[in-house]
């Protein structure tokens, strides 16, 4: 399940994106993540699962989540899962590497070098150059 939190890093990875960054409005994202919590509690209303029940969706409403998102900032559906999409790998690799870390600290061994994995985004997330005005317009004298 999806808490509030993490729904907030997803957003924040989405926002790195050069097209999404001026359209992906904060208060939208939250607001459409709670009108989706609201929605799950009524649907889950008669189950008894206390574990499943809070502010928090699961895999198949993040995904609904995630076209309602793009509706709302008027992007095609592509653009918003690929924006979230090309930093699984890396977050795949930083989940693996802190749990390496917490088992050698449970097995008492010695850190050592701690390097991360690397933050940079795969080939498909790369930011998109734009051509600066400067360039564009050539120079102009006054």
């Amino acid at each position: 399940r999806m808490k509030w939190r993490h729904w907030n890093k997803v957003v924040d990875l989405l926002r790195k994106n050069p097209i999404l960054v001026s359209r992906l409005n904060r208060n939208d994202a939250d607001r459409l993540f709670h009108a989706e919590t609201k929605q799950s509690m009524r649907r889950q209303s008669n189950d008894r699962n206390a574990e499943s029940s809070g502010q928090s969706i699961a895999v198949h409403e993040f995904l609904g989540l995630l076209f309602k998102l793009a509706g709302v900032i008027k992007v095609h559906p592509y653009i918003v899962f690929l924006a979230a999409g090309c930093h699984a790998r890396d977050l795949a690799q930083q989940r693996q590497e802190a749990e390496r870390r917490d088992a050698e600290d449970a097995a008492g061994g010695v850190r050592g070098d701690r390097s991360r994995a690397s933050s940079r985004p795969s080939s498909r997330c790369r930011s998109v150059t734009r051509p600066s005005s400067a360039g564009s317009r050539g120079s102009v004298a006054p």
